[in-house]
């Protein structure tokens, strides 16, 4: 039996996740779906492969209300890659510095930020 280790709440959440990745000196954007999130990590799945230890830029948007999204937008660190049998990639991502910025329909907007 596996012992669950992690210590933060995990969300499972199925939203769309924009991913950015600088190599060779340019920056490569993919788009995936989450599977988890948390104030640590985040579990998305992609076509294109990251390799651990890859500094990535995500950025989710979380419909609360039909007046409020939050944008959610992480520095974070690929920790594990595995290949799915659909063909996809499963990557997992420790996150390193986070901002969170909601804005309403009104054009409010409230940010805040945290470390890792």
């Amino acid at each position: 039996m596996i012992t669950e280790r992690r210590s933060v709440r995990r969300y499972p959440l199925s939203l769309e996740i924009l991913v950015s990745v600088r190599a060779l000196g340019r920056v490569c954007r993919f788009v995936g779906q989450t599977g988890e999130l948390s104030a640590t990590g985040v579990y998305f799945v992609q076509e294109s492969a990251l390799s651990p230890g890859d500094a990535i830029e995500v950025a989710i948007t979380l419909p609360l209300t039909a007046e409020l999204n939050v944008f959610f937008r992480a520095s974070a660190r690929v920790i594990r890659v595995h290949r799915r049998r659909e063909g996809d990639f499963g990557i997992g991502a420790a996150i390193e510095r986070y901002e969170i910025v909601s804005a309403r329909n009104d054009g409010a907007e409230c940010r805040a930020g945290a470390r890792h």
